[in-house]
């Protein structure tokens, strides 16, 4: 009898994990598997200009197809136990989130299957890839949200405190950068696509240069953009800085806080809904910018009002 429940007591821990690690990523584990998959979407659409460059560099066109199946079978697998763990599969195939996951894969068996013959088509179909990054986003930050008392990069709250409010970077400031890290890997691409031929160990040496400072870009900004924070509890404010080697933690005591403003008086900042939060303090160089904040004026709302109630103030002395 033991050896019968075993099985299933293994199926039934694994389907666990895999709800912990795809759908609530506040593990250590789900975190570096959610970097690794906006890592391969990105990687996915920067080889996408060497599809068309024929069939005039020996087996180019093989080995791209040869990478496309490795990370098709990476998201089918991915697709397929999101839903395969997820409380209500229904609900999650025809959620938002689900579709997305399914246009990650449905361009290339589509292509094999016939039904997609032109190649423009195909490759415009794989650039919506990137909408697997706002899914990778969206589930951070509701994770933040709803799991706010729980240690997020290096920061932990004390007992009894509330985390109020977390500030958190926008998406322009992660596609805005993201532009050049993609330019660096379609250039280490090309490198060892057209210098190999010439100089093996060049084309090596530069191609690979250039993708280890493409991943290290990617890997950086990557952190910046998940981890870089401001905490604002009943007590006091945290503001979080993420290091490719450990973070920077900054705590503001809301008495010290002399002024607290947004800067987002632009026809851009207003059509995205982001800004800057500035923050002056009764310390020498007291004068920190958080830049690129989703709903910045939300933030410095909930800093003034707590400043207001918070005895010996600068405000409150003023």
């Amino acid at each position: 009898m033991y050896k019968l429940k075993l099985p299933m007591n293994i199926i039934e821990e694994f389907q666990h994990n895999c709800y912990d690690y795809l759908h609530d990523p506040s593990h250590r584990m789900a975190k570096v598997i959610n970097g690794l998959l906006a890592f391969l979407v990105v990687l996915s659409i920067t080889v996408i200009p060497l599809h068309f460059l024929g069939e005039g560099f020996g087996n180019l066109q093989s080995n791209l197809l040869l990478f496309d199946k490795v990370v098709v079978t990476v998201f089918t697998l991915e697709y397929f136990l999101r839903l395969w763990s997820a409380p209500d599969p229904a609900r999650y195939a025809f959620s938002w989130w689900g579709l997305i996951d399914l246009v990650a894969i449905a361009p290339f068996y589509l292509g094999e299957m016939g039904i997609i013959e032109h190649p423009e088509v195909f490759m415009f179909l794989r650039i919506l890839r990137l909408f697997k990054l706002g899914q990778i986003f969206e589930t951070e930050r509701t994770t933040i949200r709803r799991r706010a008392q729980d240690q997020h990069g290096a920061f932990k709250a004390f007992p009894n405190e509330h985390i109020l409010h977390v500030a958190q970077k926008h998406w322009v400031a992660f596609i805005g950068n993201l532009t050049f890290c993609l330019f660096m890997m379609s250039a280490a691409l090309l490198s060892l696509v057209f210098l190999i031929p010439i100089s093996f160990i060049l084309g090596l040496v530069v191609g690979s240069m250039l993708l280890v400072l493409a991943a290290v870009m990617f890997t950086k900004l990557w952190l910046d953009f998940n981890y870089d924070l401001i905490y604002i509890t009943d007590k006091r404010l945290i503001w979080q800085e993420r290091e490719l080697f450990g973070s920077i933690n900054n705590e503001v005591s809301y008495a010290a806080i002399s002024n607290v403003k947004p800067n987002d008086a632009s026809f851009w900042h207003w059509l995205f809904g982001y800004g800057d939060i500035e923050i002056e303090t009764a310390a020498e160089n007291g004068h920190m910018t958080f830049k690129n904040a989703r709903q910045p004026r939300v933030a410095v709302q909930f800093i003034s009002e707590i400043r207001m109630e918070t005895p010996g103030s600068v405000r409150n002395q003023g």
